[in-house]
């Protein structure tokens, strides 16, 4: 079965007919370049073009971003460990399998990175600029 998460053009399905719009992805108390540091985080891990990043809306949630690729295909690009990698990769320390599985929604990823980077958030790979 030949299935894909894109529509010809390369873009996610899932976010088609979205504005690109960064505010709508502002979370009270997150600095932007956390929001994005996070956002482009679950880009990499979910292979969502970053030219998509701002479609992303809090209430999206990680399982059905997930689905959307998948569709009826029995095998996964290993979306969940890349993404559980990357956040260890950032934090500089492993994450409980129960912090692992709290992270449901983009809102619960922007506020997990915030919490746990902080005010002490240096360069990374994901927002050069912070």
């Amino acid at each position: 079965m030949c299935y894909s998460g894109y529509d010809r053009r390369g873009n996610a399905k899932y976010l088609l007919g979205r504005a690109d719009e960064p505010a709508q992805c502002d979370l009270d108390g997150v600095p932007p370049a956390i929001r994005d540091e996070a956002l482009l985080m679950l880009c990499d891990s979910f292979d969502i073009p970053e030219r998509q990043m701002y479609c992303l809306r809090p209430d999206d949630e990680l399982m059905a971003i997930y689905q959307s690729f998948i569709g009826p295909r029995y095998w996964d690009d290993m979306e969940f460990e890349r993404l559980g990698m990357a956040l260890e990769k950032l934090l500089g320390t492993e994450i409980s399998q129960s912090e692992f599985e709290s992270i449901r929604s983009v809102r619960d990823l922007i506020y997990f990175v915030d919490a746990r980077r902080g005010v002490d958030a240096s360069v990374s790979r994901y927002n050069p600029v912070l």
